[in-house]
């Protein structure tokens, strides 16, 4: 395991992207994962935080010096020109392969090697454009606090689906799940992503699901990567009123939730998502799979000793804002360029680095 000083920069070159909002502090080890497993470099485009997010990350980058670049995006969200821009920056600074990320999503390795060590020894750098990964829904605790860092060395359950990619409208979807035909973490949306090569035509769909160029695709075994997902990680996220504008915004499988949740009490909706004190859940079908607990445990261990200090709440007075360096600057006019090419808006005054 890497630690944050020793990172050896080989030739290949990977960089990591998140697109967050709102995800301190979950995203200090989000971020601390991909760096310390599998990435050179990661480029956080932050869409208008009003928590701890960016201030928290610049604590963060002194773990990581030069090797954590920080935007603040407070244009009109469009997920493609965002995730894209984040691509070409990933360009600028010489990236082979890039991988985008959600806060609550980390590459596990479960063959025993780094993701750039698995490239080459696939020879995937002269084979293929992209790596498709499947993901993989794990479960929380009922209890889980997402503050409190040991409790993600606690998440050794994930949905295993009984069914294949499941086809059907939102109203079909609900049916099934309140008759018990299928599970609440079943299928019921895209169950993979890609890891992109670099080429200058090639981008990722909305959600990172699949490229947009078409060309030869390596397909990793679920024994060898798995892209784990925490859709539920806490009670205030599933619950209703907590969701912005009734949550038309959220993704599928909240969306699903909200419409299963008419009638239910708070209690009885988070419930729907989380394991019970014996780790069952009768809406979701289980495996035991300890592989990202297993992945995460000796970050928590690095990242223990100062989790106090950068998941507390902060305030950007705690930073003095320096002067942008050229390069800085190279890669904040790629993030303007790319937003502009996808909404053809001139959206410069609001975006920044940091």
């Amino acid at each position: 395991m890497e630690s944050f000083e020793n990172w050896d920069n080989r030739k290949l070159k990977i960089v990591g992207i998140f697109v967050v909002k709102n995800e301190w502090p979950l995203l200090a080890l989000s971020i601390s994962h991909a760096l310390i497993n599998n990435c050179d470099e990661v480029i956080v485009i932050d869409k208008g935080s009003s928590d701890s997010s960016v201030a928290g990350m610049r604590k963060l980058q002194k773990l990581f010096p030069d090797r954590l670049h920080i935007f603040e995006y407070l244009g009109p969200f469009y997920q493609a020109a965002i995730v894209g821009a984040g691509i070409r920056i990933a360009r600028e600074i010489d990236a082979d392969y890039c991988l985008a990320l959600d806060a609550d999503e980390f590459l596990v390795m479960k063959s025993g090697i780094s993701l750039k060590e698995y490239i080459t020894q696939k020879m995937l750098d002269s084979d293929y454009t992209s790596i498709r990964v499947r993901v993989e829904n794990f479960v929380v605790p009922r209890k889980f606090n997402e503050h409190n860092l040991m409790d993600f060395a606690a998440i050794n359950f994930r949905a295993n689906p009984t069914q294949n990619q499941i086809s059907a409208s939102p109203s079909d979807l609900i049916r099934m799940i309140t008759s018990n035909e299928i599970g609440i973490l079943e299928n019921h949306f895209w169950n993979f992503k890609v890891i992109l090569k670099m080429s200058d035509s090639a981008f990722v769909t909305p959600g990172n699901h699949q490229t947009t160029k078409a060309a030869p695709i390596y397909f990793a075994s679920q024994e060898e990567i798995v892209w784990a997902h925490v859709p539920y990680r806490r009670a205030s996220r599933v619950i209703r009123r907590n969701w912005p504008e009734g949550g038309k915004r959220a993704g599928v499988h909240y969306k699903l939730l909200e419409a299963l949740a008419i009638g239910k009490t708070d209690d009885e909706l988070w419930s729907l998502v989380s394991l019970d004190e014996n780790n069952q859940n009768p809406r979701i079908p289980l495996s035991e799979d300890s592989s990202l607990s297993s992945s995460l445990l000796p970050i928590i261990e690095q990242l223990f000793p100062i989790w106090d200090d950068i998941s507390s709440v902060l305030t950007e007075d705690e930073f003095s804002s320096n002067a942008y360096s050229q390069t800085e600057n190279r890669l904040l006019s790629a993030l303007v360029d790319m937003v502009n090419l996808h909404l053809g808006k001139d959206f410069t005054d609001q975006v920044q680095i940091t």
